[in-house]
């Protein structure tokens, strides 16, 4: 039986003393969300950016949709695909802004209803932050989180691009 080779000693982990660990930068912050019923003067405000978006909106799918439909070269059998591909590319643009105009829509309806601000599934005020990010907000940063956990469709509104 030959002799058993031993192996050589397995070199210490290096371990810092100090190590800063990382963390989220609002674990530092007390953020905490307003939430409360919004003004008279706030409402307005917000009416008022709802119908510059809508009205901006607009405009960007009266252009992409005349664009895209219009044929501006001779036909060219190499390029047909590539042009194809932008106008459908356009016009999908035009569809989701158009999603965003029905939500706008949806919101001015709500003001003039009288329940802006408020979340349709827990009746609470939706938090001011998020109303101001997402003007046309339905739900508040609690029941859209549950929605989502939820699997639901969900598709990023060309509103927030607009902004």
């Amino acid at each position: 039986m030959s002799p058993v080779k031993k192996l050589p000693k397995a070199r210490p982990v290096f371990k810092p003393k100090n190590v800063i660990k990382a963390s989220s930068p609002f674990a530092k912050t007390k953020f905490t969300p307003t939430k409360r019923k919004l003004t008279a003067a706030e409402v307005r405000e917000f009416k008022q950016s709802l119908l510059a978006i809508r009205d901006r909106l607009s405009g960007q799918i009266s252009s992409l949709k005349s664009d895209s439909l219009k044929r501006q070269d001779e036909v060219n059998s190499v390029e047909d695909g590539t042009d194809a591909f932008e106008r459908q590319f356009a016009l999908n643009i035009a569809s989701t802004e158009n999603d965003s105009i029905f939500e706008i829509e949806e919101a001015l309806r709500r003001i003039d209803a009288g329940t802006f601000g408020t979340c349709e599934v827990t009746g609470e005020p939706i938090e001011l932050e998020r109303l101001k990010a997402i003007p046309y907000a339905r739900y508040s940063l609690a029941a859209q989180a549950e929605m989502e956990k939820g699997k639901a469709p969900h598709r990023q509104s060309a509103v927030l691009r607009a902004l």
